[in-house]
């Protein structure tokens, strides 16, 4: 089912995605949401522009997913290098 006219809402839901990686890096979490705030910020401002709107909501979406997906891997690094959390 497509949408005529109007606003699409991926822009939206990946701003979602991304807040929600951005909140949640530091668990699983980070990982999935990031990704998917970067495949929606991706199609969504596809769609964007196709429909002659502003992608500025998907691009934002686009790079708090980026930055969430960064930060995951960064904190996977550290923890694998330093043997995680150990508390004695």
């Amino acid at each position: 089912m497509q949408q005529s006219g109007g606003s699409t809402q991926l822009p939206a839901i990946s701003l979602g995605l991304g807040i929600g990686g951005l909140v949640t890096f530091w668990c699983c979490l980070g990982w999935f949401l990031g990704i998917a705030a970067i495949i929606t910020g991706v199609i969504g401002r596809n769609q964007a522009a196709q429909r002659g709107q502003s992608p500025q909501m998907a691009n934002i979406g686009l790079g708090l997913g980026i930055a969430a997906l960064v930060l995951s891997i960064v904190l996977n690094i550290i923890l694998g290098v330093s043997g995680g959390f150990n508390v004695d």
